[in-house]
């Protein structure tokens, strides 16, 4: 996460302390260059940091640009895949979300349920959302008759909202010192 988030906050300021323009694109375009910028944005700017704009975020960023979350995470158990396409990409990305989560508390209007169950979705195979590699894929597939994620969420918005969010037009910062362990997340199936 520590790479990710110095990644981010290296475009975050080029762009607002240097006035500079970035160009992100990674190896295959896919997997970090989805984290970088949506990190970067989600940083930048506070639209983002709503429950509606983490939306629009999440599916500019990663649904509409082709982010392969049928190969990364095998769904379906395909392995006709490569065992090097399987990589825990959006995990890690809602992993650094949730740092900065942590680290800016007040600026937030979605709390973490909202991204345990984005994961939690991102697994289950049931959302259209997160089970092809793009739209094209999508259609073929017929996977348009899954739902999307997002009408579940948006029918239970309450359950996501922080009572902390405090809008600002602050650019959010990270501190590399003070990054956690998300047990919360990854051990909350662990017997006490």
């Amino acid at each position: 996460m520590r790479l990710i988030l110095l990644g981010a906050r290296k475009v975050v300021e080029t762009v607002t302390q240097q006035k500079g323009c970035v160009l992100v694109h990674c190896s295959d375009g896919w997997d970090r260059t989805s984290q970088l910028c949506a990190l970067s944005l989600l940083m930048m700017d506070r639209s983002y940091r709503t429950i509606d704009g983490f939306e629009v975020l999440i599916r500019k960023e990663w649904i509409s640009a082709g982010h392969k979350f049928k190969s990364r995470c095998d769904h379906f158990g395909d392995r006709s895949q490569p065992a090097h396409e399987f990589s825990p990409i959006f995990l890690q990305f809602i992993d650094c979300v949730w740092q900065l989560m942590m680290q800016n508390p007040t600026q937030f209007q979605f709390n973490d349920h909202l991204l345990v169950y984005l994961l939690d979705a991102l697994y289950s195979c049931q959302f259209s959302d997160f089970l092809a590699e793009n739209d094209q894929e999508r259609v073929k597939k017929g996977l348009r008759h899954f739902p999307s994620v997002w009408k579940q969420i948006n029918a239970e918005k309450d359950l996501y909202v922080s009572h902390a969010y405090i809008p600002t037009d602050d650019v959010l910062v990270c501190d590399m010192s003070a990054l956690q362990f998300w047990a919360d997340y990854y051990l909350r199936h662990e017997k006490c």
